[in-house]
């Protein structure tokens, strides 16, 4: 297990309370979890439908259709540069992991995703597929899968971070290059065939953002294989995270 089960109860008071700080000054409070993807789902729908036309059915629906789940994978990563510096006196206590600091980072924005990846689930239901697909049963799964793989890049940005505050500002700037290579704003076939093996095996990415294309786009359930490769390689990956972050929480006390 990733997370010990006496952690349990600790990562979900770290998460509880991140929602509370991130909302707790403004007027609105909570609603704007569900206000924020409202406004952002009808400016997309009127750029893409009314001002930009490109050259594919209900691109507002596609690009819908993976936009929420890159905005979290790319929120959750930058904001984690800092997460243990901003927390120095937990990570001094011998008690505490501080991975959970970065798991309930996910977690907490991951609440937020599944508010917006609802929203965008009803709207593609009335507008684009006249009902529910049976393909949205699989959105949790698509979700938890892109949570491993977040949490897997965030983990060693995380230990990065301590040892090199620069990190902070070069950061957005791969977070850009990442996201023009990832098949959010495209589909995976518009890639030349001569590219497209490379996206796959240098760009964990592309294994699942289609899921979301082809799941709420699409309407279609993804090849089993799809799964296979898109869920092997977060739970390696996030594996992989976690025993480079443990190899240097030993020091982290001493350099926050």
């Amino acid at each position: 297990m990733l997370i010990a089960p006496t952690d349990r109860a600790l990562l979900w008071a770290l998460v509880v309370r991140n929602i509370k700080v991130r909302y707790q000054r403004s007027i609105l409070g909570v609603i704007w979890a569900l206000l924020n993807p409202v406004l952002i789902i009808l400016c997309l729908i009127a750029v893409f439908t009314y001002v930009v036309r490109i050259p594919l059915q209900d691109y507002w629906a596609f690009l819908l259709s993976g936009y929420f789940a890159w905005v979290y994978f790319a929120h959750t990563v930058s904001t984690s540069v800092t997460i243990l510096r901003e927390h120095s006196q937990l990570i001094r206590s011998v008690r505490f992991p501080p991975v959970l600091l970065v798991w309930s980072n996910a977690i907490s924005r991951g609440i937020e995703f599944a508010i917006e990846i609802t929203l965008v689930a009803v709207v593609l239901a009335f507008v684009r597929h006249d009902g529910v697909p049976a393909s949205y049963a699989l959105i949790p799964l698509a979700a938890l899968i892109l949570m491993l793989l977040t949490v897997a890049f965030a983990l060693p940005v995380a230990a990065v971070g301590v040892f090199f505050h620069d990190t902070q500002h070069g950061l957005p700037v791969l977070l850009t290059a990442l996201g023009y290579i990832s098949p959010v704003f495209y589909s995976l076939y518009m890639v030349p065939e001569t590219l497209r093996a490379w996206f796959l095996v240098l760009n964990p990415l592309t294994r699942v953002f289609p899921l979301f294309h082809a799941i709420l786009y699409e309407g279609r359930v993804p090849p089993w294989f799809a799964w296979v490769m898109a869920g092997t390689l977060a739970w390696a990956l996030c594996v992989v995270g976690h025993a480079a972050f443990r190899w240097r929480r030993p020091v982290f006390a001493e350099v926050v």
